[in-house]
């Protein structure tokens, strides 16, 4: 029983920590910082001659889904492709893995087919390290600190401080 919905072309493009192993039918999203949103589409084409209805669910076993997707119910006219955007929103540190379901009905068939992939998103924390002013190699576990010269009252002086996140 083949879908009407051809998914050879499932992931077009993402961003560079999003991941698709076709051979696992697996949806990596790596390195997402804790409140930070990242996505992409994912596009369905319909090579039937009837319209299909598509839902798009995720099975996770936590309160609430680390996963939002965009829309999440829609139709696809035949001979037509859309797509939808799955995004991956983590509110605390940790993996996520849940199960993407996208269901799609034809009128015409008595029973919904699946298109079932697997999601997984590693969230984190950022890795903050001053690169600026450097820290002398002698004491990598010291403490940066900042000496400004003698200032003035009323007058002020500055220094430059940089940050860079290293995940």
């Amino acid at each position: 029983e083949a879908l009407p919905v051809a998914s050879e072309d499932f992931v077009k493009a993402g961003e560079p920590h999003i991941v698709f192993s076709q051979d696992q039918n697996v949806l990596r999203f790596n390195n997402v910082c804790v409140g930070l949103e990242t996505g992409l589409s994912l596009h369905l084409r319909n090579n039937g001659l009837v319209p299909c209805e598509v839902t798009v669910t995720s099975v996770h076993n936590t309160p609430r889904s680390a996963f939002h997707f965009e829309p999440s119910r829609f139709t696809i006219m035949s001979h037509s492709e859309l797509s939808f955007r799955v995004s991956f929103v983590p509110t605390q540190i940790g993996t996520f893995t849940e199960e993407l379901r996208v269901q799609v009905v034809v009128p015409e068939q008595f029973k919904p087919q699946m298109l079932i992939t697997t999601l997984i998103g590693k969230a984190h924390i950022p890795q903050v390290q001053v690169t600026r002013p450097p820290r002398p190699s002698t004491c990598e576990a010291a403490a940066t600190t900042l000496e400004f010269p003698p200032t003035l009252v009323g007058q002020s002086s500055c220094e430059r401080l940089v940050f860079v996140n290293k995940i």
